[in-house]
């Protein structure tokens, strides 16, 4: 049995109703996002990343994230990405 069909099972279990929910957040967070953050622990980018470049990281991940999870953005949030994507 994979680790998503254990997951899937488990939350079937106790949250039926959020089984996609937390399917999805799990391989966006586990996955996906430590790679979009640091592309060099992965061997995807070899040289240095920038403070400003993993910033945008940053962001980026967390817009991810939270599509994954379709969770809004609070206000701060949409100030900072609005800021950094003129």
């Amino acid at each position: 049995m994979s680790v998503f069909q254990n997951l899937q099972r488990q939350v079937l279990l106790k949250y039926p109703e959020m089984e996609m929910k937390i399917i999805g957040g799990f391989f966006f967070l586990r996955f996906l996002c430590p790679v979009l953050i640091s592309p060099e622990g992965s061997n995807i980018f070899t040289r240095k990343i920038s403070a400003e470049s993993r910033r945008t990281l940053v962001l980026i991940t967390k817009i991810v994230q939270n599509m994954s999870n379709r969770v809004l953005f609070k206000h701060k949030e949409v100030s900072n990405i609005k800021y950094k994507f003129k």
